[in-house]
């Protein structure tokens, strides 16, 4: 049911530990395996916009520049549930549990992006290409010290 003007948003992506990435939950704050849709996503579709964000406690994931008529993961669900679906323990990768990946979201959210993406979206775009590659051109930005 999304457009390209769509964005899409999973909470608990990134675990601070490995115990709050087990599959069963063992803590307060608690992830799951939600982690591993980043590396899904960055893998199978590479065309998405992923921004993770350094959020508390166990942090939030950006998806934009939806396509409607992509299949690919629902060609791949299959083979993907028997892959990701492993018994505890979990083992989260580094750059999760570093969080190094992770924009500051502060920094996202006083973007230019957003009030050119309610421009676009109240004047009727179903192209929002620009505005998503302007999106991800920021990145590096986010993760500097933001300026005093």
């Amino acid at each position: 049911h999304c457009t390209s003007g769509s964005v899409v948003v999973f909470d608990d992506v990134l675990p601070r530990n490995d115990l709050e990435g087990y599959r069963i939950r063992r803590t307060k704050s608690w992830a799951g395996d939600v982690y591993k849709i980043f590396g899904i996503l960055r893998a199978l579709r590479p065309d998405l916009v992923l921004v993770p964000l350094n959020t508390k406690p166990t942090g939030t994931l950006i998806v934009a520049n939806l396509d409607p008529t992509s299949t690919v993961l629902d060609d791949a669900w299959a083979g993907l549930v028997d892959e990701l679906t492993s018994p505890d323990p979990q083992s989260v990768p580094d750059e999760v549990l570093s969080r190094s990946v992770a924009a500051d979201p502060e920094r996202v959210l006083a973007s230019n992006v957003w009030p050119r993406v309610k421009e676009l979206r109240d004047g009727g775009a179903t192209d929002f290409d620009e505005v998503w590659t302007d999106l991800n051109a920021q990145r590096p930005l986010w993760t500097e010290p933001a300026p005093e």
